[in-house]
C-alpha cells in the first residue's frame, strides 16, 4: 500500500511539472511572503517551472502557479464565537488558462499584502495550503480553496500572460432553476427583448441610493429571464445602441440567480457583460430570432418551477400522499427533482438546531453575513451594514393519513407557518424562552396544502429523500370539496 501511494504522489507530481521525471518546483525560486524583496536579480521566466492552477491539489507540496488577481477583497475584522478578533482577506486568482482559484489569508499576514497586492497584477505565488471548497459557500468553479500563510511566498510576476479572450459555459434559461441560491456564478446567453430605463432604490440602512436597469433576455428555449444591472453596469454605454429597432444579443458572464418570481438574474461586481459578442453561440442565438424567435410565443422561464406557480399549482394539481413522496425504492441521487402537492399537517417544529440566519438587509440579497466590528459584513456586496435581516431556515415534521415526514422551509414558508418572521421570533427567545416555546407551539397540529420539492441526496454514506417546501397555503375546506368533486366526477 505504501509503494502504491508513492507512486500515485508521484505521478502528481509529474503531471504538475508538466513532463515525467521533471524536478519537482524548490522553494527557493520565489520571495518568503513575509519578507520584503532584496532587489535582487529574479530568475527569469524561463527558469521557473510553474504549475497551471487545475493540476495542484491536497496531495502535492511543491509547486508554483503564476496568475493574475481578478479580484482583491477587503481587509475584513471578525470576532470569533470565543470573543477573539482577527483579520481576513480573500483574492481571486486566474491563470493563462483561465482557471480560477479562491485564496485567503488571516491575521497579520493578510494586513500585511493587503497594501502590497494590486488587483490586475500578475503573481507567483507557492507554498500554499489547498482543501477542499465548501459547496454551499464556494463562489469559484473550483473543488479547492487555497490558504495563504507566513510560510508561503508570493513575488510580483513580470506581466507576459496575453490578455485573456472570454470564455463562456452558457446555462439555458429552462435550466436555470438548478442556479438558484447558488453562490458559484455562471454564464447566460440571450436576445435583448426589453431594456428597462434606468432608476435607483434606496437603501434601508443608510438611504444611500444604488442605480439599476432591468433588461429582459430571450433564448433559443423560447423563454425570457429579467436580468437586473447594478450600479457602473447599468450605466455601460454598450446599451445605447439597445434604442435603435435591430437585434441584439447580450452575453453575461458571472450573474447570480434568486427565486424571486419564479427565476431571476442579477449582475455581481465581477460580471462581464458584452453586446453582440463575435462568437458563435452569439451568432447562432441571433439568426434564430430572425427566423424564428421573434414571432414564437414565449413564457417565463420562472413559470417552470415550483415557487413561481400560483398559491394551489405545482406541477400537477394531483395530491399525492407522503408515502408516495418518499417511495422505499428511492431514485438515483443523479435524477431530477420531483414536485408535488400533499394535504398535511404540521405537527411540530424543530428547535434542535438554528431556526434562522443573520442575512443581507438589502432587497434581493439573501446572503448569510458575517459579524464585526459591530457591523455585519456582506461578501456579495463587499461591505459593512449596521444591521441584519434574520431568514428562517427551519425545519417541520408534517404528517398525513399514511405517514409522516421532515420537510424543510425557507423564510416566506416558515414564517406562513409560524406567523411571525424570524426577527420577532428572535427578539422574542432572547427575552423569554418560555414565551419562544410557546409560540413555536402555536404552529402545531394545522392543516395545510403544500407544494414540495423532493430529490435524492446522500447523506454519510446514506440515501435518503429531501424534501423542501416550494409553496404553503392554510387548508380552504370549500376549495378543497370542489376538488374531491373534481376527481370524483373524473372517474365516471
Amino acid at each position: 500500500m505504501d509503494v502504491l501511494e508513492a507512486s500515485m504522489k508521484e505521478k502528481v507530481l509529474s503531471h504538475a511539472t508538466g513532463a515525467t521525471g521533471a524536478s519537482p518546483i524548490t522553494p527557493g525560486q520565489t520571495m518568503a511572503a513575509s519578507k520584503p524583496s532584496s532587489g535582487g536579480a529574479k530568475p527569469s521566466p524561463g527558469s521557473r517551472r510553474v504549475c497551471p492552477i487545475s493540476a495542484i491539489n491536497p496531495y502535492q507540496g511543491n509547486w508554483t502557479i503564476k496568475a493574475r488577481i481578478t479580484n482583491l477583497g477587503q481587509l475584513r475584522t471578525f470576532n470569533s464565537k470565543a470573543g477573539n478578533s482577527g483579520k481576513v482577506m480573500n483574492i481571486d486568482l486566474m491563470d493563462e488558462s483561465g482557471t480560477e482559484i479562491r485564496a485567503t489569508m488571516w491575521h497579520e499576514m493578510a494586513e500585511e499584502w493587503h497594501a502590497k497586492l494590486q488587483q490586475g497584477k500578475v503573481y507567483y505565488i507557492s507554498r500554499g495550503t489547498l482543501k477542499m471548497a465548501q459547496k454551499q459557500y464556494r463562489q469559484l468553479a473550483n473543488d479547492y480553496e487555497m490558504t495563504l500563510n507566513k510560510s508561503s511566498e508570493i513575488e510580483e510576476a513580470e506581466d507576459d500572460m496575453a490578455p485573456l479572450a472570454v470564455t463562456y459555459d452558457f446555462t439555458t434559461f429552462e435550466n436555470l432553476g438548478q442556479h438558484i441560491g447558488n453562490k458559484v456564478p455562471f454564464d447566460v446567453l440571450g436576445v435583448v427583448k426589453a431594456m428597462g430605463e434606468l432608476g435607483t432604490v434606496k437603501r434601508k440602512n443608510d438611504g444611500s441610493e444604488l442605480v439599476r436597469r432591468d433588461v429582459t433576455l430571450l433564448d433559443s428555449s423560447s423563454k425570457t429571464v429579467t436580468l437586473t444591472l447594478w450600479n457602473q453596469l447599468a450605466e455601460d454605454s454598450q446599451f445605447d445602441k439597445i434604442k435603435d429597432n435591430s437585434t441584439h444579443v447580450l452575453a453575461a458572464k458571472y450573474v447570480r440567480a434568486s427565486d424571486y418570481n419564479g427565476v431571476s438574474l442579477s449582475t455581481i461586481s465581477k460580471t462581464i457583460l458584452t453586446m453582440d459578442p463575435e462568437i458563435p453561440e452569439a451568432l447562432k442565438l441571433k439568426q434564430w430570432y430572425e427566423d424564428s424567435g421573434r414571432t414564437a410565443p414565449t413564457t417565463s422561464a420562472g413559470e417552470g418551477l415550483a415557487s413561481a406557480k400560483s398559491p394551489g399549482q405545482g406541477r400537477s394539481n394531483a395530491v399525492v400522499s407522503l408515502k408516495e413522496v418518499q417511495p422505499e425504492d428511492l431514485a438515483p441521487t443523479s435524477a431530477p427533482p420531483e414536485f408535488h402537492n400533499v394535504r398535511v399537517t404540521v405537527a411540530r417544529a424543530s428547535t434542535k438546531n438554528n431556526m434562522w440566519y443573520n442575512s443581507c438587509p438589502e432587497e434581493g440579497c439573501n446572503k448569510k453575513v458575517i459579524e464585526e466590528n459591530g457591523g455585519w459584513y456582506c461578501e456579495s456586496h463587499q461591505q459593512s451594514f449596521p444591521e441584519c435581516k434574520r431568514r428562517y431556515i427551519a425545519q417541520f415534521q408534517v404528517m398525513d393519513s399514511e405517514g409522516s415526514a421532515w420537510v424543510s422551509t425557507f423564510n416566506e414558508q416558515a414564517q406562513t407557518l409560524l406567523g411571525r418572521s424570524a426577527d420577532e421570533m428572535a427578539d422574542i427567545r432572547s427575552s423569554s424562552e418560555q414565551g419562544f416555546a410557546r409560540e413555536i407551539k402555536k404552529s402545531d397540529w394545522k392543516p395545510y396544502m403544500m407544494t414540495v420539492r423532493s430529490k435524492t441526496d446522500e447523506y454519510n454514506g446514506d440515501a435518503r429523500r429531501r424534501i423542501t417546501v416550494q409553496s404553503v397555503r392554510p387548508m380552504t375546506w370549500a376549495a378543497e370539496c370542489q376538488r374531491l368533486v373534481q376527481e370524483i366526477q373524473a372517474l365516471s
